[in-house]
């Protein structure tokens, strides 16, 4: 293996290309929501681009939802899940951990935000070594009794057009870590809009219904357009058992004869979508109990389908 200085890393085999940020480098996200690891910029697969700016304009890298790709976030915080670590015992002007980012500061007695914006009073540095078609990034951060040994993993695929995520979490410090993890999955095909011509199949009927003056819906396992994005569309989905096999989905794009199938090895405990007009995002929740010493690994398969 060989570590690189770059800003950005770029892996390679005879099926894609995918470009990455290296966290922690210059010119890349900074922002205190999402892990700094493993933001996807783009994945080219013949003349396709897949993933890519979501966003109109040039925003702040320092910006919490400035990401692409697969950008992952630890304690969200929000619907009854857990936040940061740390963040409830912690005092107003005092620190709380963000894993994958760094040490924040509660600013307020508020409840944690995940859209908001905290101080960064220190982080650790990212180890990135990269072999091939293989990319790993690891951080290691301990603060006030909580620790954490992160390591996020990205390789392609060898027989198809495709890669896995893989997250491997150690509990390094003396008190029990209790996390949700998921990826947000900024999806979009060749940088076309979301509207008709966008769907997500799910192994389960996933539910409640959109109001009929939304421009998602539902029908069985199906979740579609009525009309183009000019706003964002958020659902809490349900639906889902409990089994392993119900965190699958496949997004397909009718104009660019293309699919994503993205499969998990954890089951789900929440699902969320989200759409903006520069990507659909699903994001299948997985739960994280670490007692110390204790270490977990999870992981996503995405392939790149051809739906001609």
């Amino acid at each position: 293996m060989t570590t690189t200085p770059a800003s950005f890393a770029r892996l390679s085999n005879e099926h894609l290309t995918l470009t990455l940020s290296r966290p922690g480098a210059p010119d890349t996200y900074c922002g205190t929501r999402f892990s700094w690891a493993g933001i996807i910029s783009d994945v080219t697969c013949g003349a396709h681009h897949l993933f890519g700016p979501w966003q109109p304009g040039r925003l702040s890298l320092s910006l919490h939802d400035n990401v692409s790709g697969t950008a992952g976030e630890f304690g969200m915080g929000t619907a009854g899940m857990p936040p940061p670590l740390g963040f409830d015992e912690a005092r107003p002007g005092d620190g709380f951990m963000k894993i994958g980012v760094g040490i924040l500061r509660r600013p307020d007695d508020r409840p944690y935000e995940f859209s908001g914006t905290y101080e960064l009073i220190d982080t650790a540095p990212w180890q990135t070594e990269i072999d091939g078609a293989r990319i790993a990034m690891r951080q290691a951060l301990s603060f006030n009794g909580f620790g954490y040994d992160y390591t996020h993993t990205i390789a392609l695929s060898p027989d198809q057009p495709g890669f896995v995520t893989r997250h491997t979490l150690t509990n390094i410090g003396h008190k029990p870590i209790h996390q949700t993890h998921y990826s947000h999955n900024f999806i979009s095909f060749n940088r076309q809009l979301v509207g008709p011509g966008y769907d997500l199949t799910f192994p389960f009927a996933p539910g409640p219904a959109f109001d009929l003056d939304s421009p998602a819906c539902l029908s069985g396992n199906t979740l579609s357009f009525r009309q183009p994005l000019d706003s964002a569309v958020f659902a809490m989905l349900d639906g889902f058992n409990g089994a392993i096999s119900d965190n699958q989905v496949t997004v397909r794009h009718a104009a660019s004869a293309l699919g994503l199938r993205i499969i998990g090895d954890r089951p789900i405990v929440r699902y969320h979508f989200f759409a903006a007009p520069g990507a659909v995002c699903p994001e299948p929740f997985v739960e994280i109990r670490l007692a110390p010493g204790q270490s977990t690994t999870w992981q996503h398969t995405y392939t790149i389908l051809d739906t001609h």
